[in-house]
């Protein structure tokens, strides 16, 4: 489990805040876990922290900035609201299973860029922020920034966040590729999906005839992916994890973490 900003990049897992958060511990006390399926409710509350620098001009830049972060959130919400739509519009249209869910991933696939793209052009930090503003002249935040305590460094993008602009618009192109087959399509993802959770392309991968695509990590671990189950051995969990996440089987997919049987069978 980990604990996270919804709306934003940062997160920690859940046991580094308190070993009583730990897998072990909640397993003990509330029972094995279950994944949550469907949509996630509405924060009621919102954190918000309040800036650490001290002006008298503080406050009203700090609103501006708020207002700014604001305006981003509710573009972001419309592309949501336009591509669910759209997502809901397909399922009265006369079209057979397969096609409908082919439509549907290609509008997740679309959403997710838009998104990406909103956030990529208004991402910056309430230290940017300020410096943008000096730039431009504004006496007020460049006494803001003469105010701080202690320098501050500008927020970056996780390594997580390198190539994912890149690697949605490769997906994208794939799922649209009319004169690649389906069983292909699905290959190609995988791959790029590993390429980008794993930062690099320092892996070996072959197919056990029968549709499965195997990972071989540089350290030796081993991740299988037959399309509806993920398996991997324990030294190459964590990358699993990130493979599993950007993959999006979180919602879809069940997780074994032992391969076991199942790689002696292939």
């Amino acid at each position: 489990m980990v604990i996270g900003n919804r709306y934003g990049r940062q997160y920690a897992k859940a046991s580094e805040v308190n070993r009583l958060l730990s897998s072990k511990r909640l397993i003990e006390r509330f029972g094995e876990y279950r994944g949550f399926y469907g949509s996630l409710p509405e924060s009621e509350i919102r954190y918000n922290a309040a800036p650490l620098q001290r002006s008298p001009h503080t406050k009203t830049l700090w609103k501006e900035y708020c207002d700014e972060r604001s305006e981003v959130q509710r573009v972001i919400q419309g592309i949501r609201d336009t591509w669910k739509a759209k997502r809901i519009s397909l399922d009265s249209n006369p079209l057979g299973k397969k096609e409908r869910a082919r439509l549907k991933k290609l509008t997740r696939q679309h959403e997710a860029l838009e998104i990406f793209e909103a956030r990529k052009g208004n991402s910056r930090s309430w230290i940017d922020f300020l410096k943008g503003k000096a730039i431009a002249g504004d006496e007020n935040a460049l006494a803001v920034l003469r105010s701080r305590e202690q320098p501050f460094s500008p927020e970056l993008p996780t390594p997580h966040d390198y190539g994912r602009e890149a690697f949605l618009k490769k997906k994208l192109a794939i799922s649209q590729d009319t004169t690649t087959s389906f069983r292909t399509k699905k290959r190609l993802l995988a791959i790029s999906t590993m390429s980008y959770a794993l930062g690099h392309s320092q892996y070996g991968v072959r197919s056990d005839g029968r549709g499965t695509l195997i990972f071989t990590l540089p350290d030796g671990g081993i991740i299988c992916d037959d399309g509806r189950k993920i398996s991997f051995s324990d030294d190459a969990q964590n990358v699993a994890r990130r493979y599993m996440l950007t993959k999006g089987a979180g919602r879809e997919q069940t997780v074994e973490k032992e391969l076991g049987t199942f790689l002696l069978q292939m």
